[in-house]
């Protein structure tokens, strides 16, 4: 099996030595990979808090589990993370001139990126509650 086949590729992304060692290794890029992963964070943080109705009583009357069930914080965090890479992102494309950055097009190319998906979710939140039923689907579903 040579080093450039499919299955030593395959074969070599499960490797605990290969990885480790891409981890460890110091990079010199300057993207800002570090905070997409609080920004990951975050998400799974806001997730939980809105999921919180579901995780039983016994949960949100424990104090300490307060911080995790607050998704208030959260929605801040992420909100600044996203804020700060925008703002990199624009940054970098106008390489520091701030009368190339064209605030149109930006708008433009967001909502292209964006509208497809909320327009997905609109169609679902409509469809859903005809396609099923069960002795806790209109308590959940609602």
């Amino acid at each position: 099996m040579s080093k450039n086949s499919k299955g030593f590729v395959f074969v070599r992304a499960f490797s605990v030595r290969k990885t480790y060692n891409r981890l460890i290794a110091p990079t010199t890029s300057r993207d800002l990979s570090c905070i997409h992963g609080i920004r990951v964070l975050t998400i799974v943080w806001i997730l939980f808090g809105h999921t919180r109705s579901f995780l039983g009583k016994e949960l949100l009357t424990n104090p300490t589990a307060q911080p995790l069930l607050n998704g208030e914080y959260g929605v801040v965090t992420f909100l600044l993370i996203s804020g700060i890479l925008t703002n990199y992102i624009a940054l970098s494309v106008t390489k520091g001139d701030v009368k190339r950055f064209n605030v149109v097009l930006y708008i433009v190319l967001r909502l292209a990126r964006l509208l497809p998906q909320l327009m997905i979710f609109i169609l679902l939140t409509f469809l859903l509650p005809l396609l099923g039923s069960g002795p806790l689907w209109a308590e959940v579903v609602g």
